[in-house]
């Protein structure tokens, strides 16, 4: 299996993937969803411009990228999917959730946020139901900027950075959106 990944280089080398290349097709990574480590490699869980997410292992210290596998294919299409109202209650009864306006974030009071509270693209944020009209403003929002920002020659990095933004809002208001009602009311009364 033949793959190559194209790096974006800010603070450091290396710094995240913007694009892979598997099997002579080429995909354009739309966010990073997650990163952790190992001791020989970083893993990266990446939205590609296909609609997949994709986990990407690449080497440390100048070695080759490794494999890669679907992310659907390994956790199946119930990876993915909202949560019943009896496992969100399940869920809310055994964490400490807090209340970030539009979203509920469960990552453990007193934990440090690895993302930097950018809390739209964390998978320990849920967003809520009652803030898809605050979504459809950003998205509007962000999408008028970005616009602005072409037709003044911005730097290729802010227009990507500021495309960046608009994925994840997308994807916040996406998921706000399938909540059944169910599952939003109970999102509603967890705090």
């Amino acid at each position: 299996m033949e793959l190559t990944v194209e790096c974006f280089s800010g603070r450091k080398a290396d710094e995240r993937p913007i694009r892979f290349t598997l099997e002579g097709r080429q995909y354009q990574v739309k966010a990073v969803l997650d990163q952790w480590y190992d001791p020989e490699s970083i893993y990266y869980k990446v939205l590609t411009d296909d609609g997949n997410v994709y986990i990407l292992r690449i080497g440390i210290g100048g070695k080759s990228p490794l494999l890669p596998s679907l992310y659907n294919a390994y956790y199946g299409e119930e990876g993915l999917k909202n949560p019943t109202a009896e496992e969100w209650a399940a869920f809310a009864a055994n964490c400490n959730l807090r209340d970030m306006g539009t979203h509920l974030c469960a990552l453990p009071t007193g934990e440090h946020c690895p993302k930097g509270l950018i809390c739209l693209g964390c998978a320990h944020a849920q967003p809520k139901k009652s803030a898809v009209p605050i979504f459809r403003r950003m998205l509007t929002s962000h999408e008028r900027s970005l616009e602005a920002a072409r037709g003044h020659s911005e730097p290729a990095g802010q227009i990507a950075a500021r495309e960046m933004e608009i994925v994840r809002i997308k994807g916040a208001l996406q998921r706000a959106e399938e909540l059944s009602d169910d599952v939003a009311a109970v999102i509603e009364r967890a705090l």
